[in-house]
């Protein structure tokens, strides 16, 4: 539920003197459009970000109320239809009025840590209903955005109200923004209450709130029989504590040197609609698997990453001795072919598959594998990822994009390694009229990204059973697009002819050559 607890003291005066000035604003002036511009100095440079989102946001599955809290005002009421698919607001369930001068609000207030608060509210996208339709004085629907040297106030309804369910408020806030507010207020314009139509004249369907915090969390390394000592082999744990007060501790990750080895995901016990979006403390014992490196000597780290992004890293004072004895064995394929090469169309989705297994042959399950990829084209770089993880048979898998281009692939565990090569064909769309003798041609290119200076292509035409034939040589532009047009030197009426755009491999374009779908016209 809402909270409705109010703190009368040196809160309640800020409060009390913001929403006179809203209301001084409301006598004077009608409802401005225009939002407010706010600027700020930039933020600490070691700060991140995080999302939490409450009540019911499209697309993200339902969430309690959260940190929002109620206002009071006279004859106004919380309701709270978060769980049933509803929102939350301000109701009048008894009598059908606001007093004049007088405001209601939905408020936001970072948790009070210490004389600053690690935590700043930096945006806020709102779906809300606003019924402002009624008699006697008017209501009003503003934000205000507090910092702790300022008040900034944003407009968004008068009478009769509105809603922005299908496009939400987005509110971008001032550097160190403590405190938001959702304010329904009676202006007192006509020197009467305001007597609402509706029973709900402020319903908020869901938030998404950004919030920014820069504090580091806490690791510590308290056991496990990896760092009891002596030569390590196999399967191995790590014991650790880790906490995080602010956005709170979404994973916990064991490298041996700059290999990965182990993980702790938390994500799934996070619930992403408060200010504390994953758990605050987390001690756990982690599997690792000292087969992902080579038999060696390395340095044991452990680092902690919590929901903003913020992270620590530990390391322990022992250097941990592998010692396998051998080496681990992986294998990669497409899964459309035995062979190292696989051609493909644009658009058609490309998996590959593999096992990772020991000298023994049996599986190394738990396992992840280092991913890099480099485009076709000269000059690319190579990007690491880690994207796929052996099951409990070590078998794994790696899905690629729907819309990838050519490409090379190379797969790694410990020392072991396998690559593959992938290659697209260039994929294009053609349209033809034939009029007469008058052949008119347009089409795009859609396989990207395309050359900063556009593509050279070749449009063909045959008899049917004849050979392909250019007739004209174009060049796409930046969007992909190229059009012209031709006229036959003989016109033979009832031949059917077909055309169809070729596009060659070119510097720059990570793509193999491809040719269009074909396009047959009967000559008239």
């Amino acid at each position: 539920m809402i909270n409705t607890t109010h703190d009368r003291t040196n809160a309640a005066s800020k409060w009390s003197y913001e929403m006179r000035h809203i209301l001084g604003r409301f006598l004077i002036v009608a409802l401005a459009a225009a939002l407010v511009s706010w600027l700020g100095a930039a933020g600490d440079a070691e700060a991140d970000t995080y999302t939490m989102r409450t009540c019911n946001v499209p697309g993200a599955p339902p969430a309690q109320v959260g940190p929002w809290a109620w206002e009071y005002a006279y004859h106004t009421v919380a309701f709270d239809d978060c769980r049933h698919g509803g929102g939350f607001g301000l109701s009048f369930p008894n009598q059908m009025l606001m007093n004049r001068v007088s405001t209601a609000a939905l408020r936001l207030e970072r948790p009070a840590t210490g004389p600053k608060s690690p935590i700043a509210i930096r945006r806020v996208r709102l779906w809300l209903s606003a019924r402002l339709a009624g008699t006697g004085s008017f209501l009003y629907v503003v934000t205000t955005a507090s910092t702790p040297t300022s008040v900034t106030q944003t407009d968004v309804f008068g009478p009769p109200g509105g809603n922005t369910l299908a496009s939400p408020v987005l509110a971008d806030l001032p550097v160190n923004t403590n405190g938001f507010r959702v304010v329904l207020a009676c202006s007192g314009s006509s020197g009467d209450d305001c007597h609402p139509v509706d029973r709900r004249p402020l319903e908020i369907q869901g938030t998404e709130v950004t919030l920014e915090e820069y504090v580091s969390p806490e690791l510590s390394v308290t056991g496990g029989t990896l760092v009891a000592g002596g030569s390590q082999s196999g399967g191995r744990t790590v014991t650790f504590a880790a906490r995080d007060n602010e956005s709170g501790v979404e994973r916990v990750e064991s490298l041996l040197g700059d290999t990965i080895v182990g993980s702790s995901d938390f994500r799934s016990a996070c619930s992403y609609s408060d200010f504390a979006v994953c758990p605050a403390a987390k001690a756990s014992t982690m599997s690792v698997d000292t087969r992902a490196v080579p038999d060696g000597t390395y340095p044991l780290r452990l680092q902690v990453t919590d929901a903003a992004g913020n992270a620590t890293m530990t390391q322990s004072s022992v250097p941990i001795r592998v010692a396998n004895g051998s080496a681990a064995r992986l294998t990669a394929r497409f899964d459309a072919t035995s062979g190292r090469t696989l051609t493909s169309r644009y658009g058609t989705r490309v998996a590959i598959r593999g096992r990772l297994t020991d000298s023994a042959g049996l599986p190394i399950s738990n396992a992840r594998i280092k991913v890099q990829e480099r485009l076709a084209t000269a000059g690319a770089t190579t990007g690491d990822r880690v994207d796929a993880s052996t099951n409990a048979d070590g078998r794994w898998r790696y899905n690629l994009q729907k819309k990838v281009s050519s490409r090379d692939l190379r797969f790694s565990y410990g020392a072991s390694s396998k690559s593959l090569r992938l290659r697209v064909r260039a994929a294009s769309v053609l349209r033809v009229s034939l009029r007469g003798t008058l052949v008119r041609y347009s089409g795009r290119i859609l396989s990207r990204p395309l050359p900063r200076l556009g593509l050279r292509l070749f449009v063909q035409g045959r008899a049917r059973g004849a050979g392909w034939q250019t007739f004209a040589t174009r060049r796409a532009d930046s969007r992909g697009r190229f059009s012209g047009r031709y006229k036959l030197r003989v016109r033979r009426p009832g031949v059917t002819l077909q055309f169809r755009v070729r596009v060659h491999a070119s510097r720059g374009y990570p793509f193999a050559p491809g040719v269009s779908p074909t396009v047959s016209r009967v000559v008239r």
